[in-house]
């Protein structure tokens, strides 16, 4: 039996990390054993941008759950009818202010948000934070480019769309793929022990 998987993004690096995040669940057959019983996986992407109503850089959990929310649900409604075994995938990158927490505090995390969506059931994960330079996402939070306030501030420094700017913070060791990899696995995992919830 096969499964169909609608990718909520024309994001090549998040429908890239949808693949692999679910690949490196399948390989293991003690994880996620849902996944074992589905084969193959046929991957559907968007004609066009999927909206996701939210701003274009999200501030805070809120929006950032809202718009991966409304990337899945979005991708799930383009399934052909009777289409049983589904599902919806959206992922949100987003920023959250440390000032929640100290108002004098002057830092900035990014995260990511996945929301898997089946016909029964909408499940979530998240990615780990990383903190980014503050003075260059408080500009693109007032609607600056993201990607021309944040190659000013590095010094004209290129990202590749696999990479990001994340993979410059971190030499590479966690790059935009992989930290959205993440939030797609932890939802998975959490959408293959649905009994414990």
């Amino acid at each position: 039996m096969g499964m169909h998987v609608h990718i909520g993004s024309v994001n090549l690096a998040k429908q890239a990390a949808v693949k692999a995040a679910f690949r490196n669940l399948r390989r293991n057959r003690e994880t996620a054993p849902f996944l074992q019983r589905f084969s193959p996986i046929k991957y559907c992407v968007p004609r066009g941008v999927v909206e996701s109503g939210v701003p274009e850089n999200p501030e805070g959990f809120q929006e950032t759950i809202r718009g991966a929310y409304n990337r899945a649900k979005s991708a799930l409604a383009e399934r052909s009818p009777g289409q049983h075994e589904c599902m919806g995938v959206g992922i949100e990158s987003g920023f959250f202010s440390f000032r929640l927490f100290n108002p004098e505090l002057d830092a900035i995390a990014n995260f990511d948000v996945c929301c898997l969506m089946t016909p029964e059931l909408t499940v979530y994960g998240f990615s780990p934070g990383m903190e980014y330079p503050f003075l260059p996402v408080q500009r693109i939070l007032r609607g600056g480019d993201f990607n021309t306030e944040m190659a000013a501030h590095l010094g004209q420094m290129q990202s590749s769309p696999q990479t990001g700017f994340l993979g410059l913070l971190t030499d590479n060791q966690y790059t935009r793929q992989r930290v959205s990899e993440i939030a797609v696995e932890l939802a998975l995992l959490r959408l293959s022990h649905n009994e414990f919830y």
